[in-house]
């Protein structure tokens, strides 16, 4: 049986580790160093992508809608997210939208086909590829249900259509795609194969290598930039945690040695999701259901418990919860953006197209009606969050393409009755972001807050400015 060493405690947390001060070094590993003081991390919130500083400071919100998930970054910080079910939207790091990639249906392990719904996906660091996911319950015929078929593939970032999966194969029974390097990639799957490199080939289906096993369930592995840490989570449900292993030899070519445990976080069961590496490698940001925290790490080593001689982890502090809330954070070398990209005067991208299909403004949550057409060539967003609690007052934020104000109002109905907030105005840059504060009448706020212990409600918020509208919707809860 497995050795457990002692508990340390990290802000309200755990980690299973000896600690002994040694300092963490290391050479890069990807094609592109990271700068000193410049990286990002992109990561989802209500549903929609934002971008902020390796820091969790200066955070900008990139879509509308509520309904975009598996947000990743290049290293020069392109980014690429799903949109619903797909397609794969390529956008620049201040939100742009570039292209869609429509990824095509496929054969699943049991043998039956795969919807083309992507997840997980995985910006190579030259841009030049994303890898995603295809994940299914399993329910064939004359067998028994409730297991689970998943599938990496691989695609060219250029679009419009995905890469045809012959080039590089079906990578049957693994998901959770992280590049190494530019043309090896780690997965994570189920027995026999739980941690894997998948070298691109000439399309070759199930062509992983397990790299090694470890004795639970392990899945969202990756490897840090100077090759030297592993972080994956271990086990599922309420025994649910996240484990860090060192790593010896080269990650980037052949087959190195099994990674080595050196900790893991407590308590268990806490959804702990997603790590992803800082450039420098020294600090990891991770999901849990409270939301991204962020732990820098003095050491991580082999434990001493399982590997005589090894030091464990050490941290620097205490955890910090950097986005309550937020999720599948993705951390890169590229500095964020500052601000939104908003259309020019005129409505559309400069290549003439707002989103990759080719209208509005850029963001599914709304858009200006009119546009040009409408006489003054102004364009207003209307963004937020898109579930907000109720407690009387909704917050939307407003943007306009030239600097004026922005008056907005929001409207609930409940039954017969609809029930509409004050005006509320606010003065705005242009290119930039002002919020609007919707207050509601006491009567108001009792009536929905009421509705709300029986019924979802929605709210319907207006913005104007300039003769320009935009509207956006907002699920309450209470």
């Amino acid at each position: 049986m497995r050795r457990r060493p002692a508990a340390v405690t990290v802000a309200g947390m755990h980690l299973r580790s000896t600690l002994i001060s040694l300092a963490v070094a290391g050479a890069g590993l990807l094609a592109v160093a990271p700068v000193a003081g410049a990286d990002s991390i992109v990561y989802l919130d209500q549903g929609d992508v934002w971008t902020m500083n390796g820091d969790g400071t200066g955070r900008v919100q990139l879509t509308d809608g509520g309904h975009w998930h598996s947000p990743t970054q290049a290293d020069d910080g392109t980014i690429a997210a799903v949109d619903g079910t797909g397609p794969i939207v390529v956008m620049t790091k201040d939100g742009r939208q570039l292209r869609a990639i429509q990824t095509p249906s496929a054969k699943s392990g049991d043998g039956g086909t795969f919807a083309p719904r992507p997840v997980s996906l995985a910006f190579s660091p030259d841009g030049s590829k994303i890898a995603y996911a295809y994940v299914a319950n399993s329910c064939p015929v004359a067998s028994t249900c409730g297991t689970i078929q998943r599938s990496t593939f691989y695609t060219e970032a250029s679009g419009p259509d995905a890469t045809p999966i012959a080039r590089w194969g079906n990578d049957y029974g693994v998901d959770d795609p992280e590049w190494v390097t530019n043309s090896r990639v780690l997965t994570t799957g189920g027995f026999g194969s739980l941690i894997n490199f998948d070298d691109l080939d000439d399309g070759a289906d199930y062509s992983h290598q397990q790299w090694f096993d470890w004795g639970e369930d392990v899945s969202d592995a990756e490897i840090s930039r100077d090759g030297k840490k592993l972080a994956t989570t271990l086990s599922y449900g309420s025994n649910l945690s996240l484990g860090f292993f060192a790593v010896e030899g080269d990650v980037t070519a052949g087959m190195p040695p099994a990674a080595k445990y050196a900790c893991r976080m407590e308590p268990f069961g806490k959804a702990y999701a997603d790590p992803s590496w800082s450039p420098d490698s020294s600090s990891v940001a991770y999901a849990t259901e409270d939301g991204i925290w962020q732990l820098r790490f003095n050491r991580l080593e082999p434990n001493a418990y399982d590997y005589p001689g090894g030091l464990g982890c050490e941290t620097d502090g205490d955890e910090r919860l950097v986005v309550p809330g937020g999720s599948q954070p993705d951390w890169g070398p590229a500095d964020p953006a500052t601000s939104r990209y908003l259309p020019p005067a005129g409505g559309g991208t400069p290549n003439g197209g707002g989103t990759p299909n080719g209208g509005g403004a850029g963001n599914p949550g709304g858009g200006a009606k009119g546009g040009p057409a409408g006489g003054s060539g102004l364009t207003v967003t209307v963004g937020g969050a898109a579930r907000q609690r109720f407690a009387g007052v909704l917050k939307a934020t407003c943007a306009v393409s030239a600097a004026g104000r922005c008056r907005g109002v929001a409207k609930v109905k409940v039954g017969r009755r609809t029930y509409t907030s004050k005006a509320a105005t606010v003065k705005v840059k242009a290119g930039k972001r002002a919020t609007l504060k919707l207050r509601f009448s006491a009567t108001a706020k009792t009536a929905i807050r009421k509705a709300l212990r029986t019924k979802r409600l929605k709210a319907r918020v207006t913005v104007t400015s300039g003769g320009q509208t935009s509207t956006r919707t907002v699920t309450l809860t209470r």
